[in-house]
């Protein structure tokens, strides 16, 4: 055990006190100057801000309150915005008349594609990585 070992010494020395006291100082003023110099900057931006703009900078009027919600009391919007994505998802029209490009049912689309395939879709196996 190393409280057994007669040769074990340790440190006699502790860390000197004036110097520590001396950098506690310096930080400490250090911190206030800095302080009252980000607010006097403040105060010469809010000053800059109504000789140019003729009012003080929003922030320095302090905390407002955010405006309320604008909550949605009937379901009618929601609903009317559901049927026209099932009205476009369910339905044939034209996408490019011009081009022959047809919209169809997404269900229809899908039942395609798992019968053919997509043309010119490579297998995972086809992949190169650089």
């Amino acid at each position: 055990m190393a409280g057994d070992d007669p040769n074990a010494r340790h440190e006699t020395r502790d860390v000197p006190l004036k110097p520590f006291l001396i950098f506690l100082a310096v930080m400490a003023t250090g911190a206030v100057l800095m302080h009252l110099a980000l607010g006097a900057l403040a105060l010469v931006f809010n000053q800059f801000n109504v000789r140019i703009h003729g009012t003080p900078a929003p922030i320095a009027l302090g905390p407002t309150e955010p405006p309320t919600p604008q909550l949605l009391l009937s379901d009618t919007p929601l609903e009317e915005l559901r049927q026209a994505q099932m009205e476009e998802l369910t339905g044939y029209k034209w996408a490019d008349r011009r081009r022959g490009f047809v919209a169809i049912p997404i269900e229809e689309a899908m039942d395609i594609v798992a019968r053919r395939g997509i043309p010119d879709w490579r297998n995972e196996t086809d992949f190169r990585y650089w």
